[in-house]
């Protein structure tokens, strides 16, 4: 079924994958199409999807997001636009514009004077109050849609797609929670229904295009799915050929927006069935569809007539062309963790992911076989090991895996155990997975020495022995008994704690703050910071910190750890001092530090050894999985 064709209007498309928009910011400042974003949009069509609907184009520099978006406002920006869609219609696939403003979503640092909305109100995110649009403005906005339209057309795009949710423009005139306007505007129909007969108008009746809206907006005031059935009925009478379905708000529910994987599956899809009841359209799904049998569930249920995906297509890209050729178990899964994605975006350093180095650097083509086979022995079976050793006999070598425990994973092992994490698991078991399909040897229970290490003779070491808990010697601690951030997950004697303290507030003891306080037990954390969590990732450390305040956990910040005194503490705070008592479990959690002492053995018994992950520093399982590739490509 999943290859099965079908129509957008008058498009064919060869299957039902689409290849849903993923910021990348790799335009320039002047909204300008690259090379870099040619060769992206090239490997994905390789990959097998029916049709790309690319990255959000601003129509006005007053609804920008990034500033190296994309934009399709001005006719000069067309002659780039159309080098794009000759790179992916020479890869076999369709390519459809997806046309947006932002407007109180958009970035106040590039919006111009002001931000612009129906009504004045402020964006939670950035919590700058736009301006209420003026008829005149909204006017010129609408017209901004259709030109934006008309050029997509002449850039030689398949189809248009306009962004009637996630709590950009059109959505906020159509929300209750944002138009609160007293004139002709304030009837929510209106700007939307205004938008596509403009649209029409500029393009003709027959180019295909689509709707983007939120099923449900998931915030207090905001859209509900009877909304979004209204619009969906509405936007089919005036000639829209699909819509569209996810869920959420860029401003009032940016987890549900990003369809973070701590929040419950299937929302979206819930949402499409009801809208596919509704239309006579096709539907177009999207929102963490990337395991392959969730994916062959949602095919047969006729759920959707289109399977939407994003960041699926991000970690594999080639994941149609494997589907299609029943290769379900070769396919790298999207973990939904945002720490390459949507991090590395916001720090303006182009779309990367946690799972495919590789993104971002296409034009590169690492994975070429090397002119010189090696043997090569990884020491370490953690993420970064892995990775490495994955690369490495992708290009030919040989390879060992040395792991001194009975297990592989290292620390990453532990990292779904901790509560709302299951996403991280999808990484874990692939790791494991694409590892015993490949011909690397696995040695467990084998720890190293460099004196064995030399005498096996291998042309090149890679180092990937991982990181140690860190612990602070808070005096006192020699003679209590305790717990680290990491060995917490194998506790059993739960019945016994009444009253637990964890100290360290960074990402590790937050998690084990958590973990314990799960159990209805009285939990202390305390952190020598101003903050907890300050090394998360936003979207995560809202959930946790919003799930912590339902929880029995005191948060002591900028507070210091004096002495240890059996199952008492004792700190000071703002200058005062204090005393927690009749503590039953002490946790450690005061950061790791690697574990490389064999590297100058190595390198003085004059073995070409590489490092990778933990080892070489500390860090969060993007930096493990990348430096783990490099490793494997510098053999």
């Amino acid at each position: 079924m999943l290859d099965t064709q079908q129509a957008i209007g008058t498009l064919n498309l060869k299957n039902k994958f689409i290849m849903a928009p993923v910021k990348t910011g790799y335009g320039t400042l002047k909204g300008e199409v690259t090379g870099h974003h040619i060769r992206y949009y090239q490997r994905r069509a390789e990959g097998g999807a029916a049709m790309l609907i690319c990255e959000p184009f601003f129509i006005h520099p007053s609804g920008k997001e990034l500033p190296t978006q994309i934009g399709i406002h001005e006719d000069g920006l067309i002659p780039g636009l159309l080098a794009l869609t000759d790179a992916v219609h020479e890869k076999g696939a369709k390519i459809c514009a997806h046309i947006n403003h932002a407007g109180r979503a958009a970035n106040p640092k590039l919006a111009g004077k002001m931000l612009m909305a129906p009504s004045v109100v402020p964006c939670p995110v950035h919590g700058v109050a736009p301006k209420e649009m003026t008829p005149e403005e909204i006017e010129q906005t609408i017209g901004q849609f259709a030109d934006a339209a008309w050029r997509a057309v002449q850039a030689g795009f398949d189809a248009v797609e306009i962004q009637f949710g996630l709590g950009y423009l059109a959505h906020q005139f159509f929300s209750p929670l944002t138009n609160k306007r007293q004139d002709k505007w304030a009837d929510r129909l209106r700007f939307p229904e205004t938008l596509v007969k403009a649209v029409r108008k500029k393009i003709g009746t027959d180019f295909p295009v689509t709707a983007r809206i939120s099923g449900i907006e998931f915030s207090e005031g905001g859209t509900t799915i009877e909304d979004a059935l209204v619009l969906s009925k509405m936007l089919e009478e005036n000639g829209i050929n699909a819509i569209h379905v996810v869920n959420g708000s860029a401003c009032d529910s940016p987890p549900v927006y990003y369809q973070f994987f701590a929040l419950p599956e299937q929302q979206n899809v819930k949402a499409a069935q009801r809208i596919k009841q509704s239309v006579s359209i096709p539907v177009i799904v999207t929102g963490r569809n990337g395991d392959p049998s969730e994916i062959r569930q949602l095919a047969e249920s006729n759920s959707a007539d289109f399977i939407g995906m994003g960041r699926p297509l991000v970690a594999d890209p080639d994941l149609p062309n494997k589907m299609l050729s029943g290769q379900d178990d070769s396919v790298v899964r999207c973990g939904y963790c945002l720490q390459g994605c949507l991090l590395n975006v916001k720090a303006l350093n182009g779309l990367k992911c946690v799972v495919n180095p590789e993104v971002g650097e296409e034009n590169e083509q690492h994975l070429m076989p090397s002119e010189n086979p090696q043997k090569v022995i990884v020491i370490g079976g953690g993420p970064a090991g892995i990775k490495a050793a994955l690369t490495a006999e992708a290009r030919g070598h040989k390879v060992d895996l040395y792991e001194k425990e009975d297990h592989l994973g290292g620390q990453f092992a532990l990292s779904f155990l901790a509560p709302a994490k299951k996403g991280m698991k999808i990484l874990h078991e692939d790791l494991l997975h694409h590892l015993g399909q490949s011909s690397v040897s696995v040695h467990l229970n084998s720890e190293l020495t460099a004196e064995k290490v030399q005498q096996m003779k291998p042309d090149s070491v890679i180092l990937a022995s991982g990181a140690i808990p860190n612990i602070f010697p808070f005096a006192g601690l020699e003679t209590t008994d305790y717990r680290t951030g990491f060995d917490i997950y194998s506790f059993g004697n739960w019945q016994d704690v009444k009253k637990a303290v964890v100290i360290g507030g960074g990402l590790i003891g937050v998690e084990a703050a958590e973990f314990i306080a799960e159990r209805k037990i009285e939990t202390v954390l305390i952190e020598i910071l101003p903050q907890v969590a300050g090394d998360m990732e936003m979207i995560s450390r809202k959930l946790l910190m919003n799930r912590m305040a339902s929880l029995p956990v005191t948060i002591l910040t900028e507070t210091r750890v004096e002495k240890i005194d059996g199952s008492h503490i004792h700190f000071t705070k703002d200058g005062h001092v204090g005393m927690i008592t009749a503590i039953d479990l002490l946790v450690i959690a005061t950061g790791t530090k690697s574990v490389n002492t064999m590297l100058p053995q190595l390198q003085e018994a004059g073995l070409r050894t590489l490092i990778a992950g933990d080892a070489e520093k500390p860090a969060k399982i993007y930096e493990a999985i990348h430096s783990g590739f490099k490793a494997g490509l510098d053999v």
